[in-house]
């Protein structure tokens, strides 16, 4: 009789450099809205079961653990902690770092950062906010992000598809500039699609775009103008090969259409028609090697990503095991 491999799905290397640059980071695992009192929600990062329930006070809680395959009581699981968590959970061993913030829940599983990435203008009274419905991925998150900031900004004689359709006479006008929060890249001009040119009455705008985390992007349209728009956007890293995009829109209050323009900017930020291609990517893990680079030459932001990107995986590395990053970079 024929017998038939399953196949497993992959999983992390928790030594590789990619899985430990996002371990300290903060991720989105969930809608605030979604969660009330009373209701236990699963979710699952960087390969990890977690179940998230809201307190008597409102008060957020994450911890290990998934449901039976009988459909019984959730089942905790012993994982290793961060530290600066309350003795409790750290004798436990069950509680990761949770935040709620942009109507969206945050879960560290490292040891997490003082403060979350920052979307502006979030509580100026003269904005407003439109979180869309997350969008699944087969595939990894750093590739997700990467492959977006490869396509941006793009010169309009291009055809992108990318939010950085970069007019052509401006296409090469742009520097990116590093900052320990990550690379930024300085205003340059673009090409605004159909709802928001009519939106803002003009045709182009000078745009910047932020990498806040290395798995958050965050585009400011309308540089310089009294009241910009900002498109912030979050790859959470569900699994080694599955992703999850967030989108969330910061737009002045006197934007008439905020749910079309929602629609159009999640079109513009990952298009169903490349969605093939970065799932089709492999490996799923983001190469981040010296001799990788090449293929993202074309792309300076891109280029200046990967290279960050491998600087916090050599630091977190460097943190538990001194020795062993010098040998990596002499290898």
């Amino acid at each position: 009789m024929q017998t038939i491999a399953l196949q497993q799905a992959p999983s992390w290397d928790r030594h590789g450099l990619d899985y430990l640059a996002l371990l300290d980071q903060w991720h989105v695992v969930a809608r605030g809205r979604d969660i009330a009192h009373g209701v236990t929600m699963q979710a699952r990062l960087l390969g990890q079961d977690l179940m998230v329930w809201r307190g008597a006070l409102g008060d957020l809680q994450a911890w290990a653990g998934r449901k039976s395959r009988q459909s019984g009581p959730l089942l905790a699981v012993s994982v290793h902690l961060p530290p600066g968590l309350p003795e409790r959970h750290r004798r436990d061993g069950l509680a990761f770092a949770v935040r709620e913030a942009y109507g969206l829940v945050w879960v560290c599983m490292g040891r997490p950062p003082a403060e979350l990435p920052h979307l502006p203008n979030w509580d100026a009274p003269e904005y407003q906010h439109v979180l869309t419905n997350p969008v699944p991925y087969r595939a990894n998150a750093l590739r997700c992000m990467d492959h977006f900031l490869h396509e941006s900004p793009t010169p309009a004689s291009a055809l992108g598809h990318g939010p950085f359709d970069a007019l052509s006479n401006t296409s090469k006008a742009y520097t990116v500039q590093a900052s320990e929060g990550g690379p930024f890249t300085t205003a340059l001009a673009v090409s605004l699609r159909e709802q928001e040119a009519q939106e803002m009455g003009q045709n182009s705008a000078l745009a910047r775009y932020h990498c806040l985390s290395p798995t958050v992007a965050c585009i400011e349209k309308g540089v310089g103008q009294a009241q910009p728009w900002f498109v912030w956007c979050a790859w959470t890293p569900v699994a080694l090969d599955r992703a999850s995009l967030w989108l969330v829109l910061c737009l002045p209050s006197r934007v008439a259409a905020p749910d079309r323009l929602a629609l159009e900017q999640q079109e513009l930020v990952q298009p169903e028609d490349e969605r093939w291609l970065v799932e089709s990517l492999r490996p799923f893990s983001l190469p981040l090697g010296a001799a990788d680079e090449a293929e993202a030459i074309g792309s300076p932001l891109s280029l200046a990503y990967r290279r960050w990107v491998r600087d916090l995986g050599l630091r977190r590395l460097a943190a538990d095991r001194p020795f062993a990053s010098l040998d990596l970079v002499l290898s």
